[in-house]
């Protein structure tokens, strides 16, 4: 079976990870694989293979929105090209962008590919990213076609899931809101699975001592590659600091949106350690330090239809975990017993940072549950098997 996987985030980011663990997943099963992703070239694509799967990164260059947004003009016509280049048996769509909607239907069209679509953030409506998190820029005729992009891609975010062959959704936000559309085919929730080769828990004392952080020192850790939440977890460090001081906070994300100011304007220039870009190791070792790892999300639709892949890494990072209680995230962490959830306040998350990191034995036993769920009920190939059996998929 011929297999193309498109995706419109870049290596390492959103939804790849998804993709990625879908491309490993068909091709350990002997089918011939092509994954696309967004590569950081403007107009140039390149491929190349890696462990048997063929890897196409297209250009990214987009008038007027990031290079993740997927309304990359030469990257649609790259990835159009590859779906008419070859006969696709099944085509899965990492998102309803129109650089994976478009190819998906034109392979379905031209070849008779079964067309799946894998949804797993909302774009659409007020709060949903492509409005909540948008920074405006003054120019008005810039902000006008930018309203009009976001109009349509509402639009498209409607009709990908409508109009696919078969539906893949991370929560049952998403669910109920597909079935709201009038949808009458199948859908599946997939949750996000456990890198179980890459990661692993690693020895705390060791952790620290690379870092230069003392053994008994409480340490919680956040990681991320994109920060919506940025003031609420800013705002909660404070809180979490002021109940206990000693605390050492470890960030790896992207830097805050008000530079150092952001840190001294809530005093905690001295108690966070921010990482920039880090190695796959180093990633590791600085969860492996923390005895605590956070999910901060305010309560708005866009968490409310989410589940933060840094639930899945905390897990196979043997860690305990603390989240605010919006969506499915309080439900899994419950059912699974990994970590604790509170409300989506700010004061109330910091409260409860200072009072988890208060008992390190009940981290540890959160850290040794969540491996062990990482290792059971999360692994990519049985969660990916389960979908495809509900939606019929041979495989």
């Amino acid at each position: 079976m011929r297999v193309l996987l498109l995706n419109n985030n870049i290596p390492g980011h959103g939804a790849w990870f998804r993709a990625v663990h879908a491309a490993h997943f068909f091709h350990r099963r002997g089918h011939d694989v092509t994954l696309v992703s967004t590569g950081r070239n403007l107009y140039r694509a390149r491929f190349g293979h890696r462990n048997g799967i063929k890897l196409w990164r297209t250009p990214s260059w987009s008038p007027f929105l990031s290079l993740e947004y997927g309304w990359s003009v030469p990257g649609l016509l790259w990835r159009l090209g590859i779906a008419v280049s070859r006969r696709w048996d099944l085509v899965w769509a990492f998102s309803h962008k129109p650089v994976d909607q478009f190819p998906a239907r034109l392979a379905r069209q031209i070849h008779g590919a079964t067309w799946l679509t894998d949804w797993c953030d909302l774009w659409s409506g007020r709060q949903g990213i492509s409005r909540l998190h948008w920074r405006r820029d003054g120019n008005p005729l810039i902000e006008a076609i930018r309203s009009f992009v976001f109009m349509g891609d509402d639009r498209l975010e409607r009709t990908a899931a409508m109009d696919c062959d078969g539906l893949t959704v991370i929560s049952d936000d998403l669910k109920n809101r597909a079935d709201a559309l009038g949808r009458d085919k199948r859908s599946a929730l997939l949750r996000n699975g456990c890198d179980l080769k890459t990661i692993r828990p690693l020895d705390r004392t060791e952790c620290r001592q690379i870092l230069g952080i003392p053994p008994e020192q409480p340490v919680a850790g956040y990681v991320s590659n994109y920060q919506p939440d940025e003031d609420f977890l800013l705002d909660a460090l404070a809180s979490a600091r002021d109940r206990m001081p000693e605390a050492r906070f470890l960030l790896r994300c992207p830097y805050f949106r008000e530079g150092i100011d952001a840190l001294e304007s809530r005093g905690l220039e001295e108690a966070v350690q921010w990482f920039d870009r880090v190695s796959q190791r180093q990633l590791q070792v600085i969860m492996g330090a923390c005895n605590l790892l956070l999910v901060p999300m305010e309560d708005n639709a866009f968490n409310r239809s989410r589940m933060p892949h840094k639930i899945s890494d905390y897990m196979a990072t043997g860690r305990a975990q603390l989240a605010c209680a919006v969506g499915d995230v309080p439900e899994l962490l419950r059912q699974h017993g990994v970590g604790e959830t509170c409300e989506p306040d700010a004061r109330v998350f910091g409260g409860n940072i200072a009072k988890l990191l208060s008992s390190p034995e009940k981290c540890d036993e959160y850290g040794v549950n969540g491996r062990r769920a990482a290792e059971s009920d999360f692994q990519w190939n049985s969660l990916i098997v389960s979908v495809l059996t509900h939606l019929e998929i041979d495989f």
